[in-house]
Protein backbone atom coordinates (compact mmCIF):
# COMPACT_ATOMS: atom_id res chain seq x y z
CA UNK A 1 0.00 0.00 0.00
CA UNK A 2 1.39 3.41 -0.93
CA UNK A 3 0.63 6.93 0.08
CA UNK A 4 0.36 9.82 -2.36
CA UNK A 5 1.53 13.31 -1.54
CA UNK A 6 -1.75 15.26 -1.18
CA UNK A 7 -0.18 18.25 -2.96
CA UNK A 8 1.59 16.83 -6.01
CA UNK A 9 0.44 13.19 -6.03
CA UNK A 10 3.87 11.56 -5.99
CA UNK A 11 4.00 8.08 -4.40
CA UNK A 12 5.35 7.97 -0.82
CA UNK A 13 5.68 5.40 1.93
CA UNK A 14 2.52 5.37 4.10
CA UNK A 15 2.85 6.58 7.69
CA UNK A 16 -0.18 5.87 9.84
CA UNK A 17 0.58 8.70 12.26
CA UNK A 18 0.75 11.24 9.41
CA UNK A 19 -1.88 10.24 6.82
CA UNK A 20 -1.72 13.56 4.97
CA UNK A 21 2.00 14.31 5.01
CA UNK A 22 3.56 16.01 2.00
CA UNK A 23 6.71 15.14 0.09
CA UNK A 24 9.98 16.98 0.62
CA UNK A 25 9.76 18.86 -2.67
CA UNK A 26 6.38 20.25 -1.67
CA UNK A 27 7.57 20.95 1.87
CA UNK A 28 10.40 23.04 0.45
CA UNK A 29 7.78 25.33 -1.14
CA UNK A 30 6.06 26.16 2.14
CA UNK A 31 5.30 29.83 2.67
CA UNK A 32 3.56 32.08 5.15
CA UNK A 33 0.11 33.39 4.33
CA UNK A 34 1.70 36.47 2.75
CA UNK A 35 3.88 34.33 0.46
CA UNK A 36 7.22 34.53 2.25
CA UNK A 37 9.27 31.28 2.09
CA UNK A 38 9.68 29.35 5.34
CA UNK A 39 12.23 27.01 6.84
CA UNK A 40 11.46 24.42 9.54
CA UNK A 41 13.95 22.69 11.82
CA UNK A 42 14.52 20.92 15.11
CA UNK A 43 15.75 23.08 17.95
CA UNK A 44 18.41 20.58 18.96
CA UNK A 45 19.49 16.93 18.96
CA UNK A 46 16.64 16.10 21.32
CA UNK A 47 14.09 17.56 18.93
CA UNK A 48 11.78 20.50 19.34
CA UNK A 49 10.01 22.56 16.69
CA UNK A 50 11.42 25.71 15.13
CA UNK A 51 10.49 27.85 12.14
CA UNK A 52 11.85 30.98 10.48
CA UNK A 53 11.47 33.10 7.39
CA UNK A 54 13.92 31.90 4.77
CA UNK A 55 14.48 35.37 3.33
CA UNK A 56 15.90 37.02 6.47
CA UNK A 57 16.16 34.17 9.02
CA UNK A 58 13.84 35.88 11.52
CA UNK A 59 11.67 33.72 13.72
CA UNK A 60 8.28 32.52 12.47
CA UNK A 61 6.11 31.85 15.50
CA UNK A 62 3.51 29.57 13.97
CA UNK A 63 2.91 26.07 12.70
CA UNK A 64 0.66 27.27 9.88
CA UNK A 65 1.97 27.35 6.35
CA UNK A 66 0.78 27.21 2.75
CA UNK A 67 1.92 25.08 -0.17
CA UNK A 68 0.61 26.02 -3.61
CA UNK A 69 -2.15 27.96 -1.86
CA UNK A 70 -3.29 25.02 0.26
CA UNK A 71 -3.34 25.28 4.07
CA UNK A 72 -0.88 22.98 5.87
CA UNK A 73 0.59 22.54 9.34
CA UNK A 74 4.24 21.89 10.18
CA UNK A 75 5.35 20.17 13.38
CA UNK A 76 8.09 18.12 14.97
CA UNK A 77 8.00 14.52 13.77
CA UNK A 78 7.76 11.76 16.38
CA UNK A 79 11.32 10.51 15.96
CA UNK A 80 12.91 13.79 14.95
CA UNK A 81 12.80 15.94 11.88
CA UNK A 82 9.86 17.98 10.63
CA UNK A 83 6.64 16.77 9.08
CA UNK A 84 4.18 18.93 7.16
CA UNK A 85 0.61 17.75 6.64
CA UNK A 86 -2.11 19.11 4.43
CA UNK A 87 -5.02 20.24 6.58
CA UNK A 88 -8.43 18.74 6.00
CA UNK A 89 -10.33 20.36 3.15
CA UNK A 90 -12.67 23.12 4.28
CA UNK A 91 -16.32 22.27 4.62
CA UNK A 92 -18.27 22.53 1.38
CA UNK A 93 -20.95 24.97 2.55
CA UNK A 94 -22.89 24.53 -0.69
CA UNK A 95 -23.91 21.03 0.41
CA UNK A 96 -25.60 22.25 3.61
CA UNK A 97 -29.26 23.16 3.81
CA UNK A 98 -30.37 26.69 4.69
CA UNK A 99 -31.24 25.42 8.17
CA UNK A 100 -27.83 23.84 8.67
CA UNK A 101 -26.04 26.97 7.48
CA UNK A 102 -28.00 29.16 9.89
CA UNK A 103 -27.29 26.78 12.76
CA UNK A 104 -23.58 26.81 11.95
CA UNK A 105 -23.63 30.61 11.82
CA UNK A 106 -25.27 30.87 15.23
CA UNK A 107 -22.82 28.40 16.75
CA UNK A 108 -19.86 30.27 15.24
CA UNK A 109 -21.02 33.66 16.54
CA UNK A 110 -21.68 32.25 20.02
CA UNK A 111 -18.16 30.80 20.17
CA UNK A 112 -16.59 34.05 18.95
CA UNK A 113 -18.51 35.93 21.67
CA UNK A 114 -17.30 33.50 24.35
CA UNK A 115 -13.72 34.07 23.20
CA UNK A 116 -14.13 37.83 23.27
CA UNK A 117 -13.54 38.19 19.54
CA UNK A 118 -16.90 39.92 19.07
CA UNK A 119 -19.07 41.74 21.59
CA UNK A 120 -22.38 40.23 20.48
CA UNK A 121 -23.67 37.10 18.79
CA UNK A 122 -25.93 38.93 16.34
CA UNK A 123 -27.43 36.90 13.53
CA UNK A 124 -29.39 37.45 10.32
CA UNK A 125 -32.79 37.16 12.01
CA UNK A 126 -34.52 39.99 10.15
CA UNK A 127 -33.64 38.93 6.62
CA UNK A 128 -34.21 35.24 7.36
CA UNK A 129 -37.62 35.92 8.92
CA UNK A 130 -38.77 37.96 5.94
CA UNK A 131 -37.69 35.19 3.58
CA UNK A 132 -39.24 32.44 5.67
CA UNK A 133 -42.60 34.15 6.18
CA UNK A 134 -42.96 35.33 2.59
CA UNK A 135 -42.20 31.84 1.27
CA UNK A 136 -44.60 30.11 3.66
CA UNK A 137 -47.48 32.54 3.06
CA UNK A 138 -46.91 33.22 -0.62
CA UNK A 139 -46.19 36.92 -0.12
CA UNK A 140 -44.21 39.29 -2.31
CA UNK A 141 -41.36 41.00 -0.50
CA UNK A 142 -41.24 44.75 -0.95
CA UNK A 143 -38.09 46.80 -1.47
CA UNK A 144 -36.19 47.75 1.66
CA UNK A 145 -37.06 51.40 1.03
CA UNK A 146 -40.77 50.67 1.50
CA UNK A 147 -41.75 52.23 4.83
CA UNK A 148 -44.15 50.47 7.18
CA UNK A 149 -44.45 47.01 5.71
CA UNK A 150 -42.18 44.31 4.33
CA UNK A 151 -44.40 42.11 2.19
CA UNK A 152 -47.68 42.19 0.29
CA UNK A 153 -50.36 39.61 -0.41
CA UNK A 154 -51.12 40.34 -4.06
CA UNK A 155 -54.45 38.51 -3.83
CA UNK A 156 -55.94 40.22 -0.78
CA UNK A 157 -53.87 43.40 -0.80
CA UNK A 158 -52.94 42.89 2.86
CA UNK A 159 -49.69 44.53 3.94
CA UNK A 160 -47.42 42.56 6.27
CA UNK A 161 -44.76 43.85 8.61
CA UNK A 162 -42.45 40.96 9.54
CA UNK A 163 -40.40 40.67 12.72
CA UNK A 164 -38.41 37.89 14.34
CA UNK A 165 -36.75 37.41 17.69
CA UNK A 166 -34.04 34.87 18.57
CA UNK A 167 -34.15 33.71 22.20
CA UNK A 168 -30.86 32.61 23.73
CA UNK A 169 -29.55 31.65 27.15
CA UNK A 170 -28.09 35.16 27.40
CA UNK A 171 -31.25 36.94 26.27
CA UNK A 172 -34.62 35.27 26.77
CA UNK A 173 -36.70 38.38 26.14
CA UNK A 174 -39.29 37.99 23.33
CA UNK A 175 -39.40 41.75 22.75
CA UNK A 176 -39.64 42.56 19.07
CA UNK A 177 -37.80 45.45 17.45
CA UNK A 178 -39.42 48.88 17.42
CA UNK A 179 -42.73 49.31 15.59
CA UNK A 180 -42.85 52.83 14.19
CA UNK A 181 -45.76 55.10 13.22
CA UNK A 182 -48.28 52.60 14.55
CA UNK A 183 -51.02 55.21 14.82
CA UNK A 184 -51.02 55.63 11.06
CA UNK A 185 -51.49 51.86 10.60
CA UNK A 186 -48.64 51.41 8.08
CA UNK A 187 -49.40 47.67 7.85
CA UNK A 188 -52.42 45.42 8.21
CA UNK A 189 -50.86 42.36 9.82
CA UNK A 190 -47.75 41.80 11.90
CA UNK A 191 -46.08 38.44 11.24
CA UNK A 192 -44.07 37.66 14.37
CA UNK A 193 -41.70 34.74 14.84
CA UNK A 194 -39.84 33.56 17.94
CA UNK A 195 -36.79 31.30 17.44
CA UNK A 196 -34.57 29.27 19.69
CA UNK A 197 -30.80 29.86 19.77
CA UNK A 198 -30.30 27.81 16.59
CA UNK A 199 -33.02 29.64 14.65
CA UNK A 200 -35.58 26.86 14.86
CA UNK A 201 -39.10 28.26 15.06
CA UNK A 202 -40.51 28.13 18.59
CA UNK A 203 -43.82 29.83 17.78
CA UNK A 204 -45.15 32.27 15.23
CA UNK A 205 -48.32 34.22 14.61
CA UNK A 206 -50.18 36.72 12.44
CA UNK A 207 -51.38 39.64 14.57
CA UNK A 208 -53.81 42.24 13.18
CA UNK A 209 -52.61 45.82 13.49
CA UNK A 210 -55.41 46.72 15.93
CA UNK A 211 -54.32 43.92 18.24
CA UNK A 212 -50.71 45.08 17.96
CA UNK A 213 -51.81 48.59 19.01
CA UNK A 214 -53.75 47.14 21.94
CA UNK A 215 -51.01 44.80 23.17
CA UNK A 216 -47.97 47.04 22.69
CA UNK A 217 -46.74 50.02 24.69
CA UNK A 218 -45.46 53.34 23.48
CA UNK A 219 -41.84 54.26 24.21
CA UNK A 220 -41.13 57.98 24.17
CA UNK A 221 -37.41 57.21 24.25
CA UNK A 222 -37.49 55.47 20.87
CA UNK A 223 -40.67 57.18 19.61
CA UNK A 224 -42.09 53.78 18.74
CA UNK A 225 -44.31 51.02 20.05
CA UNK A 226 -42.85 47.95 21.73
CA UNK A 227 -44.50 44.53 21.58
CA UNK A 228 -43.47 41.69 23.88
CA UNK A 229 -44.22 38.64 21.76
CA UNK A 230 -45.01 36.11 24.48
CA UNK A 231 -46.39 32.71 23.58
CA UNK A 232 -49.69 33.45 25.34
CA UNK A 233 -50.52 35.97 22.59
CA UNK A 234 -51.40 32.94 20.49
CA UNK A 235 -54.38 32.33 22.80
CA UNK A 236 -56.07 35.50 21.56
CA UNK A 237 -58.82 34.44 19.09
CA UNK A 238 -57.92 37.36 16.84
CA UNK A 239 -54.38 36.04 16.42
CA UNK A 240 -53.60 33.27 13.91
CA UNK A 241 -50.82 30.84 14.77
CA UNK A 242 -48.55 29.92 11.83
CA UNK A 243 -45.90 27.90 13.67
CA UNK A 244 -46.56 24.72 11.71
CA UNK A 245 -46.59 26.55 8.37
CA UNK A 246 -43.17 28.07 8.98
CA UNK A 247 -41.68 24.83 10.29
CA UNK A 248 -42.71 23.12 7.06
CA UNK A 249 -41.37 25.88 4.79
Amino acid sequence: MTHQCPICGIALEPVARYPRYVCQDCADRATSIDGRPLEFFNLGLSGGYGARYADNQTSYNSHDCFIDGQACRADEARFGGIVIELLDAPLDWSKLSDKQLLGAYCSLMATLKERGVVRSANNPVADYTESLVSKALGLSLESQSQAGYDALDSTTGLRYQIKGRRLTAHNTSPQLSAIRNLKSKPFDVLAAVAYDANLSVLYAALIPVDVVAEMSRYSSHSNSHILIFKRNLLDDPRVKEITASLAAA
